[in-house]
């Protein structure tokens, strides 16, 4: 048996492809509601097999492509169908399941098509175990057995003795261990991190990487406030090998996958995006950008100037983690559990709080600012600051690079063994291990400061605590984690 995949969602859906030759005016019949991408493929097809040195069978062809109710639209089936076909003519025995992916050129050429790794997965969880890619393509995941073929007759000898070829071990597989993203070049571990940035502004940048807290940053223009945020992807740990299988499927379904290489998901949309290009959507169901920040980072620079129904849009995501697309009586569901960075203004000029500038704002025109976001909203923002430039050379950070980053792995390998990260995990979760592990002075001093927040904002404070624990390596909180935790959780200016 030989399968193709057709994309849609996340999910997708195997294709059986069969092909029958028998007698009858010679003639390639589709059946299995065909669109125009995969009718062409006759003509391709047809081509491919007489300019890779085989006869086309000058008889009647009948393809089926199963489930009959699912709508074909890709290149990707040319190769599936192409090796039918020959199987079909050529070969008596039974094919073993076989995956076959790849657009076939007129001259019997394969190329890479998205969606090849979301495939391979899909195979997997189905029980195929093999499959014929074009060279180049991706690499499979572990358990899946790849054989990569330059052209049409490669891929059928290596079809016909499947059991006699060696294949290279290209499997992703990577430990779990805390890694990080190389630095760009000309870059050093030895640089400070945040050169031009306050102590208070590293510690909120460190600590949100280290617990996946969602982070709000707000500050005059120039503060540094953006580069904080840009920032944080040289030390933020790479995906572990589980958390990135789904990173790959996102991105080999919308053909943004980059081959032999492990990244962290870094989303920076523009100020002009639409709801569909924030969450996703078209023909496909395509992911959109909050399923592409999935187990990384979504950036939101000048996040005020976003439209209100973007912003709104996040709330629902940002507690569930993923996101649902329903589109012709179909539906999908995109995991879309990523990390809120916001960057604005403090008011519609930016001079709001600052002692250089004169704001010209009035309080009605900075609470108006400010309700673009809602309550709602910023009552999911764990960390929340405002920016200032530093005054002197002495109060700008010194911390380097590698010193931000051992912080932060220490930090996440004691949230990984536990099984969660503090910024992500359930309310049950961490009011359990708050009273568990919380100091007596530590309790106190955050009921001294309960009056002032609301309940929302107090679980804030537990997570931002139990992350400042781990980063000192403490298997308590103290009340020295608390204070930091009300530190790193300012009011906006519309509520100060």
């Amino acid at each position: 048996m030989i399968y193709s995949f057709e994309p849609f969602g996340y999910e997708g859906s195997l294709v059986d492809v069969e092909a029958d030759i028998r007698d009858g005016i010679p003639a390639v019949d589709i059946v299995g509601i065909a669109d125009s991408a995969v009718r062409e493929s006759r003509e391709r097809t047809r081509s491919a097999i007489k300019n890779s040195g085989f006869e086309f069978p000058q008889k009647r062809v009948l393809l089926s492509l199963s489930p009959a109710d699912l709508r074909k639209n890709s290149a990707i089936h040319d190769l599936a169908i192409s090796l039918a076909v020959l199987c079909s003519a050529y070969r008596k025995e039974p094919v073993e399941k076989t995956l076959a992916l790849g657009e076939v050129s007129l001259d019997g050429t394969l190329r890479p098509c998205n969606g090849m790794y979301a495939a391979m997965q899909s195979a997997l969880r189905s029980g195929i175990t093999r499959t014929v890619l074009p060279e180049g393509a991706d690499n499979p995941p572990k358990g899946m057995k790849a054989f990569y073929a330059k052209n049409l007759k490669e891929a059928f000898c290596i079809l016909t003795d499947f059991d006699k070829v060696s294949e290279d071990d290209k499997s992703d597989v990577s430990g779990s261990s805390v890694e990080f993203p190389e630095l760009d070049d000309g870059e050093s571990p030895d640089d400070v991190f945040l050169p031009n940035c306050d102590e208070n502004t590293v510690k909120a940048v460190v600590a949100a990487v280290a617990g996946r807290h969602h982070l709000l940053m707000w500050g005059a223009p120039g503060c540094g406030k953006s580069n904080a945020a840009m920032s944080m992807r040289k030390i933020t740990p790479l995906p572990t090998y589980d958390e990135f299988q789904s990173v790959k499927r996102i991105y080999s379904l919308a053909g943004l996958l980059q081959k032999d290489r492990k990244f962290v998901p870094f989303r920076v949309p523009y100020t002009t995006a639409t709801i569909e290009g924030i969450c996703g959507g078209g023909v496909n169901c395509r992911p959109g950008e909050i399923s592409l920040a999935h187990n990384g980072v979504l950036f939101l620079d000048e996040a005020a100037e976003f439209r209100t129904s973007v912003l709104q849009m996040l709330r629902v995501p940002t507690e569930t983690r993923n996101i649902t697309l329903s589109r012709a009586g179909r539906s999908t569901v995109y995991p879309a559990d990523f990390q809120l960075v916001m960057a604005t203004n403090p008011c519609p000029c930016g001079n709001y709080g600052s002692e250089k500038r004169l704001c010209l704002c009035s309080s009605k025109s900075v609470e108006m600012f400010w309700k673009k976001f809602s309550a709602p909203l910023l009552n999911r923002i764990q960390i929340s600051i405002r920016v200032d430039s530093p005054e002197t050379d002495e109060a700008k950070s010194k911390m380097t690079i590698e010193q931000a980053r051992e912080i932060v792995a220490g930090a996440v390998r004691r949230q990984r063994e536990r099984g969660e990260m503090n910024g992500t995990a359930s309310l049950s979760s961490i009011e359990r291990r708050f009273d568990e592990i919380a100091e007596p002075d530590a309790k106190s001093s955050l009921s001294s400061v309960s009056e002032s927040f609301s309940e929302l904002e107090i679980l804030s404070l537990k997570r931002i605590a139990l992350t400042l624990a781990d980063i000192d390596g403490s298997d308590n909180i103290l009340q020295k984690h608390i204070d930091g935790a009300v530190a790193l959780h300012q009011r906006t200016p519309a509520l100060a």
